[in-house]
């Protein structure tokens, strides 16, 4: 069973719990982030993971390119190994933007989410969509998106979006479409993908 360190709202260790406690209590906990950008032309694009259907937690939705817990013995730098694990990318935290460790709440019913979100962009060439390959139980492909009308889907300022798949296909993405987040989380998020 995956245990990972429990934390207070500011950032104290508190402990260890295993994974489904702390979405139980709703512990605080960190996780592992990155957000793959990349230019075409005059737009920037954001790469979204689809979820596997076989995800217990919110299966079959789009989510940040590449993320996961942090087990007890893990540091920030730890995770970058989602990259590979979720999406056959190998890089290094040196090719990584960090973009801050921010804190992300989310209660769905019985289910509460408190993450210590370690938060990382990965900007590079427009070809990495063909790059992608998915471990089965992980993700069943990805979509990019222009990143200017996904942050204005996230504010709730357009009701959609549309997107390439990485099969040569086309998705347009609701927010019902998408792995659901605070809104504190997207207004920090979203400017800092266009920074870089």
């Amino acid at each position: 069973m995956e245990h990972v360190t429990t934390f207070t709202r500011d950032y104290e260790k508190r402990g260890t719990m295993s994974r489904d406690e702390v979405h139980r209590t709703g512990e605080w906990h960190e996780t592992f982030q990155c957000w793959v950008t990349f230019d075409d032309e005059e737009d920037r694009y954001v790469v979204l993971q689809l979820r596997s259907s076989e995800k217990r937690d919110f299966p079959s939705l789009y989510d940040i390119t590449a993320a996961g817990h942090l087990t007890a013995d893990e540091q920030a730098a730890d995770g970058v190994r989602e990259m590979e694990e979720e999406i056959g990318l190998q890089v290094t935290m040196a090719d990584l933007r960090p973009l801050g460790r921010l804190r992300d709440e989310l209660e769905i019913g019985a289910f509460l989410d408190r993450e210590h979100c370690h938060v990382f962009q990965l900007h590079t060439d427009r070809d990495v969509v063909k790059r992608l390959q998915f471990r089965d139980g992980e993700a069943d492909g990805a979509c990019s998106v222009k990143l200017e009308e996904f942050h204005e889907l996230t504010a709730g300022v357009r009701s959609a979006c549309s997107g390439s798949t990485d099969t040569g296909g086309k998705v347009v993405l609701t927010r019902e479409d998408i792995v659901p987040h605070s809104s504190r989380y997207w207004e920090q998020v979203m400017p800092a993908l266009k920074r870089s």
